[in-house]
């Protein structure tokens, strides 16, 4: 009868142990690090809420040989309606792709409008399609490190441009990089913002190294402007496209 009992209160306190471990597995979970779906991490206490994108540019200056593959591209593209609003870069193949930043509007009662990195596929007989259309997620990602070094049949993006930021986003991006060195940052387009206590603003740009041979590569800079007039940089990450 004893060694009934002693078992049983064995099992009363390794299941006690348990539900220990598990109540101080929820609590650490429930105080773990948010991820950047949640949260724009900046060392600013700011209250995150969801990124809205833009959706609303200037006309850009599109190459023209860029422009022409894109509309011929587009001739028959039915259900979307793409309007490019930044040339992003070229890439050498077997004839050239481009790559463009979009607006795509869907043509129904209610149109929606996304941003897409669209890719157009140009042969050497000047024929050119729609390649690739891809999504954009403009979170900051903690290991979207920029690599300036060019790799064989890569993009080429030093020519990339884009339309103007805006007033607010333009203020805030040009107090923010005030002072940086290393690298020189120029906007293309404003892809998005996010309000908290004050405004984070992701600004696509050229990163162009300080160097005796300048490599560029594509980033998105993201700006956080205060309400008492501070801006600073939250983040640099890298643009895949």
């Amino acid at each position: 009868m004893k060694k009934i009992i002693s078992l049983f209160l064995a099992s009363i306190m390794i299941m006690a142990v348990f539900a220990g471990c598990g109540k101080r597995a929820e609590n650490k979970n429930e105080s773990s690090k948010p991820t950047s779906e949640d949260v724009t991490d900046t060392g600013n206490e700011n209250v995150s809420g969801g990124w809205t994108t833009n959706t609303t540019f200037g006309e850009a200056q599109i190459p023209v040989e860029a422009k022409e593959a894109f509309d011929k591209a587009m001739t028959d593209f039915t259900g979307v309606a793409y309007t490019p609003v930044a040339y992003l870069g070229s890439q050498v193949v077997a004839g050239t792709n481009f790559a463009f930043l979009c607006t795509g509007t869907t043509m129904t009662a209610t149109p929606e409008t996304q941003l897409k990195v669209v890719t157009i596929y140009r042969d050497l007989e000047n024929n050119a399609e729609v390649k690739d259309i891809k999504d954009i997620d403009i979170a900051i990602k903690e290991d979207a490190e920029i690599d300036y070094e060019p790799t064989e049949g890569g993009w080429n993006v030093t020519n990339a441009v884009g339309t103007d930021l805006g007033d607010e986003a333009n203020k805030a991006f040009n107090a923010a990089i005030d002072g940086m060195t290393g690298v020189a940052y120029k906007p293309i387009a404003l892809l998005g913002t996010q309000v908290v206590a004050g405004t984070n603003y992701a600004v696509l740009c050229t990163a162009t190294t300080v160097t005796a041979e300048p490599a560029t590569a594509l980033a998105v800079v993201y700006v956080y402007a205060g309400v008492q007039g501070k801006n600073e940089i939250l983040g640099i990450n890298a643009f895949d496209f």
